[in-house]
């Protein structure tokens, strides 16, 4: 919580003009116009990349529509023919990242026994050896003082604030 209040203003509306002058949004602005990391996200793509192929590996990351995150999305194609999408958030304002297939935001299905989950898992660990897995308990916990971009006071949770608010 302490890194969420570090970053987004607390009780006020992300629409009034007050949000984007508070230190807490100045703070987010400095980050977001130079990440940590870069490296080390290059790295991961490129280690992507090659597992996977350059057709099944897309880079979302973005910093300039105000998400904190690195953003990546693997395609891999299972047993069954069918296709999985691996959404791998990474933060850059926080030593967390997390991970989800398609949409299962909330890890309902048991990834941990999934081979390509704990291979691309495997993969950002060794490239973010300082960050750590946000659980998805962690993740949905609701901030109820906090507004940010599309979602409003009582909707904001963990993961939107140190990854993105553009998933629902």
């Amino acid at each position: 919580m302490k890194t969420v209040y570090n970053y987004y203003p607390k009780n006020i509306p992300s629409h009034d003009i007050l949000y984007k002058k508070s230190i807490e949004y100045q703070r987010l602005k400095v980050i977001l116009e130079a990440p940590p990391h870069k490296e080390a996200a290059t790295n991961l793509f490129d280690e992507l990349v090659v597992k996977y192929g350059d057709k099944c590996v897309k880079d979302m990351t973005l910093f300039g529509w105000g998400n904190p995150c690195y953003h990546f999305r693997v395609s891999i194609l299972d047993k069954e023919k069918k296709w999985n999408t691996y959404v791998i958030f990474i933060s850059v304002i926080s030593d967390y990242y997390y991970i989800y297939l398609n949409d299962d935001l909330w890890r309902i299905k048991n990834l941990k026994n999934n081979e390509d989950f704990r291979e691309i898992n495997k993969i950002v660990g060794k490239n973010f050896s300082n960050h750590k897995e946000l659980k998805p308990l962690v993740a949905k916990s609701i901030i109820p003082d906090i507004d940010y971009g599309h979602k409003y006071f009582g909707e904001v949770t963990i993961l939107h604030c140190l990854f993105t608010d553009h998933i629902y």
